[in-house]
Order: C-alpha cells, then structure tokens, then sequence
C-alpha cells in the first residue's frame, strides 16, 4: 500500500503546532523556521492531501472543517509515532531520551526548578537513564492545549477546573493572597474586606485561561458574584506583581510568588470574606497512569513526593 497522499511526519507536526497556535508566524516562532517555511509545508500538506485545511486570513490561520476532521487523526499517527521512537531507542540501548512536560507560570518558576534538579540528581534510582526534560511554560489553558495535541507528556496547572477528559493527580496545594502596595488605603484595614468591595474594585489580573484567574473567578462565584473587573491585564505573574508593587492596582497572586515582598513589606496581604484561598496544585496526562513512559511515572512521583 502506497501512502501517497499521507504528509510526512515533519509536515504532521508542523500542522499541530499551525493548529495550535493559530498563526502561520506563531508557530514558525516556536519551530525556528521561517514563516516563508512553514507556509511552503503546509502548501505541501494541502497538495499531498489534495484537501484544503487552512483557512488564512489578515489575522492568523483556522483550520477548515476538513483540517478539524484530520487534527485528531494526525495527534494520534504522531503519539505513534513517539512510542516507535521511545522503543527504538530503548532498544539502541545508549539513547538519551526526552521528556515533554508544561507547566503553568506559578509551578514553572517556583516549583519546576527543584523538580529539576532532583530528577537529575536522581537520574541513577529512575527507570530510564539519561533522560532530559523538556519544559513548555504558559498559562493553565496553554498546559492543556498542549496535552491535547501531544506536545507534553505531562502537564501541571493550577486552576480547580480539570477537563474531565484526562487523568489528573493532585499533587499540593498553594495558597492566594490578596495584596497591596503599603501606601494603597486597604493597607490600613481593621477588618477583613467585604466581597461587595473587592468585586466593585477592578485588580490587576493574569489573562482570561490562568489558573490565578480561574480560582479567584470561582470563589467570587461561590458567593453569586460576577467575575472581577480588571484594572489591567497582564501576560506574566511576574508582571502582576511588579505593577502590584508599584501602586497601579490590587492583585491576587500565588503565596509562593509574594513571600519575600510581604516579609519586606513591599507588598501587605489584606484578608477578605472569601477567607483564605486555596488551590490545587494538579498534573494531568492523558490516558490511564500505566501508559505513560517510564520517565514521566518516575517524574509524576518525584513532583508528587516534593510537593507540599
């Protein structure tokens, strides 16, 4: 049987990634090719296929129903094609494999580095030898587009919404904190501050898909409150925390990124009627626990035993 109308694996996995990102220059940022590069290959997907499966425009690249009819089977043909190489590889015998993981931006800065260095510390007790780990960093909604399109193994996010099409673990917890530039009037509260308050005070707030913003969405919720207003959006957590500590705004922000500004006195935690705020720490994965590569069980355990 010829395949002579099935692109080749390069062109499949440039496909996902155009897919992914929605954007011919975007996934040509994230591939390291031209965008001039990216286009000629997915013109040769449409030529091989003899099907159109993007539609461009002035503002990026959709697929078209026919691209949406061939995503899931292509994800799956490249999943195949992992596990070939993983058992080839672990046949050669002197392979050095990699681990795909992502990480929302609060486990990746505070919590990724350890994992890390204990996973290479370690690297002789794990089931597999000589394994480097790949990190993606983005926001919750990030970590599970790349799951669902097989980028990473494994994705760790903190949001308390879990898609209920992967397998998840908690593995800690972290708690949020209201906070404020000590010169801001709240600094000065006798008492905790009422939901009426905080909902009608626009925040400085991570992007709609961040798992900051996914928690402190769902506790206002709880009360039948509408989303917060934003005073202004901003891309990274370390960006929220610098304009916080500048005066522009509140901000909700990870106990694990404020630490040290709060024993300096550079930002002042205000307590709220929502009381003390908490949320998952969660990795997800697809499919049950046992068809993950022996690298990724070993490194599930290892976040999972670290993580408090």
């Amino acid at each position: 049987m010829f395949l002579n109308r099935v692109p080749d694996l390069s062109t499949l996995e440039i496909f996902t990634v155009v897919a992914r990102t929605g954007a011919i220059s975007k996934a040509a940022r994230e591939l390291g090719m031209s965008q001039q590069a990216v286009s000629a290959r997915m013109r040769a997907f449409e030529s091989t296929t003899r099907l159109a499966v993007l539609q461009r425009t002035t503002t990026g690249a959709t697929l078209t129903p026919h691209g949406k009819a061939l995503l899931e089977q292509v994800t799956r043909v490249l999943g195949t094609a992992q596990d070939l190489q993983r058992e080839i590889e672990q046949l050669s015998g002197d392979h050095v494999s990699t681990l795909e993981i992502s990480a929302s931006q609060t486990i990746a800065e505070h919590l990724v580095p350890s994992w890390l260095m204990a996973f290479k510390r370690d690297a002789g007790q794990t089931t597999e030898g000589n394994v480097e780990v790949s990190v993606h960093v983005g926001n919750t909604q990030d970590v599970i587009t790349f799951l669902r399109t097989q980028v990473v193994e494994l994705g760790f996010i903190e949001s308390p919404n879990i898609p209920s099409d992967f397998s998840h673990k908690v593995i800690g917890h972290d708690q949020v904190e209201l906070v404020v530039a000590p010169e801001h009037p709240w600094a000065k509260l006798n008492a905790p501050l009422s939901i009426e308050t905080l909902v009608k005070t626009p925040l400085i707030m991570r992007e709609t898909g961040s798992g900051t913003r996914d928690v402190l969405e769902f506790e206002v919720a709880r009360y039948g409150k509408v989303n917060v207003a934003a005073a202004l959006e901003l891309g990274t957590t370390s960006a929220v925390r610098s304009a916080t500590v500048a005066g522009i705004a509140p901000s909700f922000l990870s106990l694990r990124t404020v630490a040290e500004d709060l024993t300096a006195r550079r930002l002042i935690a205000i307590p709220t009627e929502l009381g003390q705020v908490t949320r998952p720490l969660t990795a997800l994965w697809n499919g049950p626990v046992h068809r993950l590569s022996p690298a990724a069980q070993d490194f599930l355990r290892l976040a999972q035993r670290t993580t408090k």
